[in-house]
């Protein structure tokens, strides 16, 4: 059981930060370009039901342990794989865009690609500087026990 509250705990997390950024660049982009746009409620519920998705699929591609044992690349591309038919769904059923419309289709998918290639490149940026910051603390951390451990020095 609580092991299930702990991935219950990640996937509420993962999703209310995913939904209140979805709703957020929303709500810019429609200021920027349909200013009199509003949102359905199935539209908002749909967004908060592909978020949840997103939570679960971050916690299955990402944080759960047995999933590092795929290539970081192989995970993103199984987050992929398992995201786009949910948001593509959303998106036809809850009209976000005119479905029939092919030139929205393609600008939704390059959309989708184009984010999850600059999200996957922030993250790698910052696990990088937090990978040097970390080998700065450790190699400090060997230095002083090396220290300690030395043979008192002959005067």
């Amino acid at each position: 059981m609580k092991k299930f509250l702990s991935v219950v705990i990640v996937v509420k997390n993962g999703a209310c930060l995913c939904f209140a950024a979805w709703v957020a660049i929303w709500g810019v982009l429609a200021l920027a370009f349909w200013p009199g746009a509003s949102l359905r409620a199935g539209q908002l519920l749909s967004m908060l039901a592909a978020s949840l998705w997103i939570g679960f699929l971050q916690w299955l591609c990402f944080v759960r342990q047995k999933g590092h044992r795929l290539s970081y690349a192989a995970r993103t591309m199984l987050f992929a794989a398992g995201l786009f038919p949910v948001l593509a769904a959303c998106a036809y059923f809850q009209k976000w865009f005119p479905p029939e419309s092919a030139a929205a289709w393609a600008g939704f998918t390059a959309l989708f690609f184009l984010l999850l290639v600059v999200i996957t490149l922030c993250f790698e940026a910052v696990f990088a500087i937090q990978g040097k910051r970390y080998e700065g603390l450790l190699g400090e951390y060997h230095r002083r026990r090396a220290g300690r451990d030395a043979p008192p020095r002959e005067s």
